[in-house]
Order: structure tokens, then sequence, then C-alpha cells
């Protein structure tokens, strides 16, 4: 019992040292937030042109699409793939990077807010006439 309390305990510390150490790693990239900082504008006219889609028990989107609306969300990395007995190459894959459409998805539900309270202000002064 001892034993399997200690391997849990370690195995905790193990999971918050990488959870830290990748936020460190977020964090390190905030320093030259200073650099190129521009605001998200018309953020809603991208998300409105994804279209999700279900691959079996898994949602996303397909890739070319993406490609052709956001193209800097898309990530490539190398593969390596059987191509017959002892033999393998490597092929490109394309992939969504989901955490860089976060900001995109905060200002469409800003822009679609800041509507919202727009149609609410008209509506209560046609409401007042």
């Amino acid at each position: 019992m001892t034993s399997y309390i200690k391997i849990t305990i370690t195995t905790l510390v193990i999971t918050i040292f990488f959870t830290a150490e990748q936020a460190g790693a977020q964090t390190a990239n905030t320093q030259d937030e200073g650099k190129n900082k521009v605001p998200v504008t018309n953020a809603l006219s991208y998300i409105s042109k994804l279209e999700p889609m279900s691959f079996g028990k898994q949602y996303g989107f397909v890739t070319a699409d993406v490609q052709q609306i956001l193209p800097g969300v898309i990530t490539q990395s190398q593969k390596w793939q059987s191509a017959g007995k002892n033999n393998q190459r490597a092929v490109t894959v394309s992939k969504v990077d989901y955490d860089m459409l976060i900001p995109l998805l905060v200002g469409a539900i800003k822009e679609q807010q800041a509507e919202i309270d727009a149609l609410k202000a008209q509506l209560s002064e046609a409401k007042a006439k």
C-alpha cells in the first residue's frame, strides 16, 4: 500500500511539473507581446466560414478547408509510414492547431455580444416609443 501511494504521489508531482513546464513555455512567448501586436478584427467572418465535421466519434475540420480560410492555423509535421517490407517513408501531415483558433473564437464571441447589445438597445428604443 505504501509503495502504491509513493508511486501515485511521484506520478502526480511529475504530471504537475510537466504541466507547469508547458505553461512556462507559453508564458515565455508573452515576453514578445509588444512585437507585431494587432487586435483581431472580423473574427466572426472567419469563424462562420469554418464547417465543423464529425469523424466517427471525433469532431473537427477538414484541413484543406481550414487552409483556405485560415492558413496560419495549419501546422505540418513529418510522420513515418510503412512503405513495404523493411521500408518506411516520411509523409508530411497537415493538422489544425486548435489552440490557435481560441483567440479567434473569443473575438467572434465578443463581436456577437456587441451585436446582441446593439439589438437590445434598438429593441428598448422601439418599445419606448
